[in-house]
C-alpha cells in the first residue's frame, strides 16, 4: 500500500485551503444555516451518551423527570388533614439509531494523468461530501421542526387564524405589527425563551428596516424587529417549508449525534483506518470517517466512506399537551 502514498496529515492540511471561489464552487458549499443557529443555542444536554461503547450499534438514555400537576389553592381550614396530593415520576428513551453516509474513491491510475495531487483531490472530494452531509442534516432539522410543531394559545391575535397548526396570515399582515402579537404568542406558550426562523417571510420587512433604521421614520419600526431573534435560512426554508415561519424554543428540541472513533486514526490490517472530522459549518458535531486501500485490476483504489450518527428529540411534554416548544406560523395570499 505504500505505493498509493495518501497522506491523512497532507490531507486534513488541504481541508484548511481555501478553493478557488468560481461558480462551480457553489456546487459543494454547504447549506445548514437553521440547524448550525440552533445548534449554537441548544441546551440540551447529551454528552454522557459520547464514548459509550463501540461494541453497541444503538446507545440509549433514560431521562427521568418529576411531574406534578394539578396545584390548586384552597381556602384554609383548622383541619389535619392528610394530603391526598403526590408527586409522580416520568421518564423518556432516547436513542441513536439515524444513520446515513456518503462515499467516493479514488485511483492512482487516475492521477497518472489528472492535473491535481491526489491529497488534494481527496480533500476537494472529503471537504465536497462533508458538506452534503451538513446541509442533509440542515433538511431533516427542518423536517423535524415542522413534525413537532405545537398548539397556539394565543389565539387572541388580531390577524390570522388556525389551521392544523399552522397559524395562517394574509400576505399583507406581515408588517412590523407582528413583532408585539409574536411576543405575546411566545408568553402565552410559556416560552422562556425563543428565536424565530424564517425564509422569505419577514426577510424584505426586516432587512428594510434595519437599513432605514438611521432615518427617522424607519426607527421605530427597526426597534420593534429588534425585539425579536430572527435566524434566517431562505434557501432551504423555501425549498422544505415554503411560505413557513416557526417561533422555536430553543431548550426544547436537540440534534444529538455520536462517533463510533476518535480523531486520533485507528488503524487495521495497515490498510484500514478509522477517525472523526469535524463538521465545518455545524458547531459540536463530527463524523465518522472509514478509509480503505485495496489493489485491484492492476490499481490502486482508496475508498472514502462518511457516516452520521443522529438522533432529533424533543423535549418530554409538561402538563400542557402539545405545548412542545415550535409554533408554527404561515404566509397566505393576502386579501
Amino acid at each position: 500500500m505504500a505505493a498509493f502514498n495518501v497522506s491523512l496529515p497532507n490531507i486534513l492540511a488541504e481541508l484548511d485551503e481555501r478553493f478557488p471561489m468560481g461558480i462551480q464552487s457553489a456546487d459543494y458549499n454547504a447549506y445548514a444555516t437553521a440547524i448550525a443557529e440552533h445548534r449554537r443555542r441548544q441546551t440540551a444536554n447529551f454528552e454522557f451518551i459520547e464514548g459509550a461503547g463501540r461494541d453497541k450499534k444503538k446507545r440509549t438514555v433514560r431521562v427521568h423527570w418529576k411531574k406534578m400537576c394539578t396545584i390548586t389553592p384552597a381556602d384554609c381550614t383548622d383541619e389535619c388533614a392528610v394530603s391526598t396530593n403526590e408527586i409522580t415520576d416520568d421518564s423518556e428513551d432516547y436513542t441513536i439509531t439515524g444513520c446515513k453516509m456518503v462515499h467516493f474513491k479514488e485511483s492512482w491510475k487516475r492521477h497518472r494523468t489528472a492535473p491535481h495531487r491526489l491529497e488534494e483531490s481527496v480533500a476537494f472530494a472529503l471537504n465536497a461530501h462533508l458538506n452534503t452531509m451538513d446541509t442533509w442534516l440542515n433538511e431533516q432539522w427542518l423536517a423535524f421542526v415542522e413534525a413537532s410543531k405545537g398548539d397556539h394559545e394565543y389565539t387572541q391575535m388580531p390577524v390570522g387564524s388556525n389551521n392544523s397548526g399552522d397559524w395562517e396570515i394574509a400576505s399583507n399582515d406581515w408588517t412590523d405589527t407582528l413583532a408585539i402579537h409574536f411576543g405575546l404568542a411566545a408568553q402565552f406558550a410559556r416560552f422562556s425563551d425563543f428565536y424565530m426562523l424564517s425564509g422569505l417571510n419577514l426577510y424584505p420587512e426586516i432587512t428594510k428596516a434595519r437599513a432605514y433604521a438611521a432615518n427617522g421614520e424607519g426607527k421605530g419600526e427597526n426597534n420593534l424587529w429588534g425585539t425579536l431573534p430572527v435566524v434566517f435560512d431562505p434557501l432551504k426554508m423555501e425549498s422544505v417549508n415554503a411560505g413557513k415561519t416557526y417561533m422555536i424554543n430553543p431548550h426544547s428540541l436537540a440534534l444529538i449525534t455520536d462517533n463510533w472513533w476518535d480523531a486520533v486514526p485507528v488503524e487495521h490490517g495497515g490498510n484500514h483506518r478509522m477517525f472523526t472530522v469535524p463538521s465545518r459549518n455545524i458547531p459540536g458535531v463530527s463524523y465518522d470517517v472509514h478509509n480503505v486501500e485495496t489493489c485491484s485490476s492492476d490499481d490502486f483504489v482508496s475508498s472514502w466512506q462518511i457516516r452520521a450518527n443522529y438522533e432529533f428529540v424533543l423535549n418530554p411534554e409538561g402538563c400542557t399537551a402539545n405545548r412542545t416548544g415550535v409554533l408554527a406560523f404561515k404566509k397566505v395570499t393576502g386579501i
